[in-house]
């Protein structure tokens, strides 16, 4: 084909073909001579108008008062911390082993059947170091889908499979009066003060002293249950045992504690190129 030549519409014509209405031929070829509807069939309602999904914010928030959100809760432990500065949330660690610092919405993504969810988030690091993590995404006690740095490596994190423990207490006898029990949740003992009453008497002022007082478990009281979970995954192998002057309660483990496994994919083994300016702290 010479440099000069045109085309025009008499020369070339589309071979897309498209949906018509009309009562003969289901299928025309698209052109001028022919002003179809364009038709997408996968992104159609049964009646055939178009199906755009309009997203709407289920969980959203900001530190825009340098204040805690109201449905979001934080977590720490060995001098971490969650703290609120210009406008944006500051989470950090301390040198401690073990030392953490969490902030999470006090709701959830539930699944619904036919739904899907989109997460976005706008992060910084510091500067990756050894024996810590860094990572801001979504995730529950046993699964996470997040980025950031597991020691030096920048990447995304993917955990999956994990169970928080749960105990189950059964107030077997009321105490006879004022008294201290000593409840042993997986080697920490809590000191709380009964008094005289029924079974679930007592099951209520444990269930409200564990979550009045307790940084790692949740209780709720059924009657005279209390059900204990932990608020992270993993096997609790220590103690747990329950003693009081006249009162008395059994432990039962109706869960077992797993440890999520964790995969982090680092960005040497990205399926893409980065952008030559990539910068993993931002």
């Amino acid at each position: 084909m010479s440099s000069d030549t045109t085309i025009s519409r008499q020369h070339a014509r589309s071979v897309q073909q498209y949906f018509s209405e009309g009562p003969s031929n289901p299928l025309r070829e698209a052109g001028a001579e022919y002003p179809l509807p364009v038709g997408l069939t996968t992104q159609a309602t049964e009646q055939g108008d178009l199906r755009a999904s309009n997203m709407e914010p289920y969980i959203q928030a900001s530190a825009a008062y340098n204040k805690a959100p109201a449905n979001f809760r934080t977590f720490t432990a060995l001098g971490g911390s969650v703290s609120y500065s210009n406008r944006e949330f500051v989470v950090a660690c301390s040198s401690t082993v073990a030392s953490y610092g969490t902030l999470r919405s006090f709701r959830s993504i539930n699944y619904r059947s036919g739904y899907g969810a989109l997460v976005r988030f706008k992060a910084r690091f510091s500067e990756g170091a050894a024996l810590t993590q860094q990572a801001a995404g979504a995730f529950n006690i046993g699964d996470e889908l997040s980025w950031g740095f597991n020691g030096t490596d920048f990447g995304v994190f993917h955990r999956y499979l994990g169970y928080a423990e749960v105990q189950l207490l059964t107030v077997t006898g009321a105490a006879g009066g004022s008294e201290n029990a000593t409840l042993t949740l997986d080697g920490t003992a809590y000191t709380i003060p009964l008094t005289a009453g029924t079974e679930a008497q007592n099951a209520r002022e444990i269930a409200e002293y564990l979550l009045a007082n307790s940084t790692i478990v949740k209780a709720y009281q059924n009657g005279d249950t209390v059900r204990i979970t932990w608020l992270s995954d993993g096997d609790k192998t220590g103690t747990m045992s329950f003693s009081s002057s006249t009162a008395t309660a059994t432990l039962a483990e109706t869960t077992a504690g797993v440890t999520k496994t964790t995969d982090h994919i680092t960005t040497a083994n990205f399926n893409g190129t980065l952008p030559a300016d990539f910068d993993s702290t931002k």
